[in-house]
């Protein structure tokens, strides 16, 4: 006897398992895009347990892509060291929903993530004291694989800014 997993869930279940599918495999492309240097940033957020962070790091595997992953908090200085010490690794934030609050960390990500051509992307960091410091390498704009972030946020339904390049929700699943 033979049972087919049609008879094992409802309709709305199927459809609701196809859309989930669906988006899971944008998911891939959009880390593909962001690896390949086709985008500079991804931006995903939705509830826990969809399996944003699963299909994220799985696609970064299978590109064999150097990634950096970062959560739970990191200030803008912290933020803007680990995309000087990695300039050409994917950095990974997860959970990290504070971060899209915080004025100083927003404007790291803007001019790391903000294209530019072929022209380098000089990111600064400036003290109080006007000691200017930029990067030890220049965030390149889309040619290489500098200024490349992937964010995950879960269970947040809102959004990083206007500036980031990709922004969508993995909700209603």
């Amino acid at each position: 006897m033979t049972i087919s997993n049609d008879s094992l869930i409802s309709e709305s279940e199927s459809e609701a398992l196809a859309s989930l599918d669906c988006k899971l495999r944008l998911i891939d492309d959009r880390v593909t895009a962001v690896v390949r240097g086709y985008q500079t940033g991804l931006y995903l957020c939705g509830a826990g347990g969809l399996g944003k962070s699963y299909s994220v790091y799985r696609q970064l595997r299978h590109l064999e892509c150097d990634f950096r992953t970062f959560n739970s908090r990191m200030t803008a200085l912290g933020l803007f060291r680990a995309l000087d010490k990695a300039p050409d690794a994917v950095h990974v934030l997860e959970d990290m929903e504070r971060i899209t609050s915080d004025r100083d960390a927003q404007g790291v990500l803007r001019s790391a993530l903000w294209s530019q051509g072929d022209q380098d992307r000089v990111v600064t960091w400036t003290t109080s004291a006007g000691e200017q410091r930029p990067a030890a390498s220049p965030f390149t704009s889309l040619r290489s694989a500098t200024q490349r972030c992937a964010g995950i946020c879960g269970g947040l339904h809102g959004r990083a800014g206007a500036d980031t390049n990709t922004s969508w929700r993995l909700n209603n699943v």
